[in-house]
Parts: C-alpha cells; sequence; structure tokens
C-alpha cells in the first residue's frame, strides 16, 4: 500500500506556494538553491513524520537534489513559521479534494528529555492506496484534537480511545459517519445512535 501519492502533494504544495507569493518573499535573499526547494524538504519531512537525516534522503529521492540535514536544520529553526504556514495551507487545500473515508489516530513518542507527547493525525484515503494528511495535532486531549477535524462527509474509522460521547457527538456534527471500536460500555448520544445504526 502507497502511504503518500508525493507527486500529488508536491504538485498541490507547487500551488499553495504561487498562491502565497511565496518567491517574492526570498527573492532578496542569496541560496545556493531555491528557497522554495527548502521548504519542499521541510514540508515532506512533516508530512511523512519523518527525522531530519530520513528528509534528507527524501529531498534526493523526490527533489533530485540532496540538502544536508544541517541545511534543513537551519531552515527549520530560522523559517519554522514558515513552514508551518505553509503546512496549514497545504491542509486547506488538501481538504478539498475528493477522498472514500477518514481515519483518525494518535501515537505517542518521547523526545531527547524522555517527555511523553502524543500526535493525533486524521488522514483522508483515496482509492484505497491514497493518504491525504488533513489535521494534525500534538496535544494529549482527544476531545481537543476532534473539534480542529476540518467538516467532511463519509465514514470517519477510529480506534477505543474515540469512543466517549463528546468525541462521537463531534465527529457526527462535523458531518462524519462516527465507525468507532465499541467498547464495553457503549456512550449514549447523538454520535454513538449515527454509529450503531450503520
Amino acid at each position: 500500500m502507497k502511504a503518500y501519492d508525493i507527486g500529488l502533494l508536491l504538485a498541490g504544495l507547487d500551488y499553495v506556494l504561487d498562491l502565497m507569493g511565496f518567491d517574492s518573499r526570498f527573492e532578496k535573499c542569496r541560496f545556493g538553491r531555491p528557497a522554495r526547494l527548502y521548504v519542499k524538504a521541510l514540508v515532506l519531512k512533516e508530512v511523512c513524520k519523518a527525522s531530519l537525516r530520513y528528509a534528507e534522503s527524501l529531498s534526493q529521492t523526490h527533489l533530485g537534489v540532496r540538502i544536508p540535514k544541517s541545511t534543513l536544520h537551519y531552515w527549520e529553526v530560522r523559517h519554522g513559521d514558515v513552514v508551518v504556514e505553509v503546512l496549514k495551507a497545504l491542509f486547506r487545500l488538501l481538504t478539498q479534494m475528493d477522498y472514500d473515508y477518514s481515519v483518525i489516530d494518535s501515537t505517542k513518542f518521547t523526545d531527547w528529555l524522555k517527555n511523553l507527547h502524543e500526535l493525533f493525525i486524521d488522514v483522508r484515503v483515496r482509492g484505497g492506496e491514497t493518504l491525504f494528511p488533513v489535521h494534525a495535532q500534538l496535544t494529549s486531549s482527544e476531545v481537543e484534537f476532534v473539534e480542529g477535524i476540518p467538516e467532511g462527509g463519509g465514514v470517519m474509522l477510529g480506534d477505543g480511545a474515540f469512543n466517549v460521547r463528546p468525541i462521537l457527538n463531534t465527529i457526527a456534527y462535523k458531518g462524519y459517519i462516527p465507525m468507532v471500536k465499541k467498547g464495553s460500555r457503549s456512550p449514549s448520544g447523538y454520535g454513538a445512535r449515527i454509529r450503531d445504526r450503520v
């Protein structure tokens, strides 16, 4: 199964950068390569949830140019706000694409200081093989994450962690049919009734 349609993602990224007038922001700066290339590499890193070392090989594979991890780190630190702005615009664009169903999930990981973090992601699936991330958030609250997902339609799949009344209701109010794994006790509410009918 193909995780991401990188060609489509890069085409969408070019469109977003053109809409933002990205090249005019950095036209006075002198870099060895176009500034857009560094932002593309960092967006690929964030979308694929890759390390800087892996992003270096992603840039070689998909952009045709090897960008050292030290350069990527510099851009991440100095121009991280631009990358976040581009990612938000790209996610807004991806929410407009046709899809078959959505999946919400989370994973926990530790940082260098052994602090525990939880990352939530909402992914839309098209054709059973192409994934489009439309919302990601670093939080410890499922309720807070679900409030930030974009409106949509169709089925939304999730595991038992999302089997709570406010989450099911929010998913239903945003236009989705919640297909969340039932626990030993099923919550009541609008979202649970929709799930139980299907």
